[in-house]
């Protein structure tokens, strides 16, 4: 409830590196504040070009690695804001305060793209036409297989139903895994994304989209791409049309 808060980012990193080949282009959406959003889209793109090149061919691994490094810093770098703020004797509401943020990175490379997603942002290639998805909703209410793991490692006491709506932690995040949720992370919330990779080929691939929920939950995977195909081929026009929808 309340005002709207716009608490989520993106990034678009054309030839990133400088190489003529990769592209990085991210959406983070943030909960409880705005700070992870932003901490992520200003650091991502460092981190994945400083994971570059310890991990052979492996992009999952170079995104894997690239966002839990991003979810480290984060936390350590709010952990001690509020330190310093609670010495300063601001509010103890504000110290208890854990911003996080979803996120669904994704790097192309040649004729590669990997797609590492943390959250339940979702990413959708047109091929041929039909939306082909490349992640998955990492939602506590949607997951059975995300409940299941975090049952197996944390417990059952760390999942918890809300107004009948399955969440994790004292917190009750609604995602289980992100970046930030400080006092989630000890209940089974983690910043390690799933990774899917996919060879592209321009005869069939169209357009690739990445949204966060505040657009999947209101057009599933066909409209979204029915909207792109309806619009301008042009990729700002298409963002602003599904961004309005």
């Amino acid at each position: 409830g309340g005002a709207d808060k716009m608490e989520d980012r993106h990034l678009s990193h054309p030839k990133l590196g400088g190489y003529d080949h990769a592209h990085l282009f991210a959406v983070f959406d943030g909960h409880r504040g705005s700070e992870a959003a932003e901490f992520a889209m200003v650091n991502i793109a460092n981190a994945v070009e400083s994971e570059w090149g310890s991990h052979g061919d492996d992009m999952g691994a170079v995104l894997s690695a690239a966002m839990v490094k991003v979810d480290e810093a984060f936390v350590e770098r709010f952990a001690a804001m509020k330190q310093s703020e609670i010495s300063a004797s601001k509010s103890a509401q504000q110290s208890a305060r854990n911003p996080g943020c979803t996120a669904s990175v994704c790097l192309i490379w040649g004729d590669r793209l990997c797609v590492a997603n943390a959250g339940d942002c979702r990413a959708i290639l047109a091929r041929n036409g039909e939306p082909l998805v490349l992640s998955v909703d990492h939602s506590a209410q949607t997951n059975a297989g995300e409940r299941a793991r975090i049952e197996r490692s944390y417990g059952a006491g760390a999942l918890r139903q809300h107004d009948g709506v399955w969440r994790v932690g004292d917190a009750g995040v609604a995602v289980t895994r992100a970046i930030g949720d400080a006092d989630a992370k000890p209940f089974g919330v983690i910043a390690v994304p799933e990774t899917v990779e996919i060879t592209l080929d321009p005869s069939i691939d169209d357009a690739v989209v990445v949204a966060c929920d505040g657009l999947w939950d209101v057009v599933n995977n066909a409209e979204a791409l029915a909207m792109v195909k309806d619009t301008v081929k042009e990729p700002s026009m298409c963002a602003k049309r599904l961004g309005s929808e």
